[in-house]
C-alpha cells in the first residue's frame, strides 16, 4: 500500500516537472486534453519517472515479506537438505547462494542498461539541440 502512494507521487511529479508551455502550446494547435497527456506530457514525463521507480521495484522485490520469507529461506532450505543427504554442503549451498545473486544481478543490470540508454538518447539529443541554437 506504501508503495502504491510513493509510485503514485513519483508520478505526479514528474507529470508536474514539465513546463507549463508544453500543455499551453499543445492546446494552441487545438488537441483535446487527452490527447495532450498522451503524446505531448506523458512521453516526457516517463522519462523523469522511470529511475525512481526503478528503484521502487527493486526495492519491493528486495524488501518483500514474501520473497524474503518464502523464497530465499526455501531455497537455502532446500539446498542444505539435499547437501545433508550428499554431505557435501559446498557445492549445493554455493549453487543456492549464486542463484539468488545471479536473480538480483540481472534485475539490477536490465534496468542500468535501461537508464544508460535514455541517458545516451539524453545527451545526443542535448548534442543536436544545443548545435542547431542560433549563436
Amino acid at each position: 500500500m506504501v508503495l502504491a502512494a510513493y509510485t503514485a507521487e513519483v508520478v505526479r511529479a514528474g507529470i508536474e516537472a514539465i513546463p507549463r508551455g508544453q500543455f499551453e502550446a499543445a492546446q494552441a494547435l487545438g488537441l483535446p486534453f487527452i490527447i495532450v497527456l498522451r503524446k505531448v506530457v506523458l512521453p516526457q514525463a516517463l522519462r523523469i519517472v522511470i529511475p525512481p521507480t526503478t528503484s521502487n521495484f527493486i526495492l519491493a522485490i528486495k524488501e518483500t515479506s514474501l520473497a524474503s520469507t518464502v523464497a530465499t529461506p526455501d531455497l537455502l532450505k532446500n539446498g542444505a537438505r539435499l547437501a545433508a543427504l550428499n554431505a557435501n554442503p559446498t557445492p549445493l549451498l554455493g549453487g543456492a547462494a549464486l542463484s539468488t545473486l545471479l536473480w538480483h544481478w540481472c534485475g539490477s543490470s536490465a534496468f542500468w542498461r535501461s537508464e544508460r540508454a535514455r541517458s545516451t538518447k539524453d545527451s545526443h539529443f542535448d548534442a543536436v539541440v544545443s548545435s542547431s541554437s542560433p549563436r
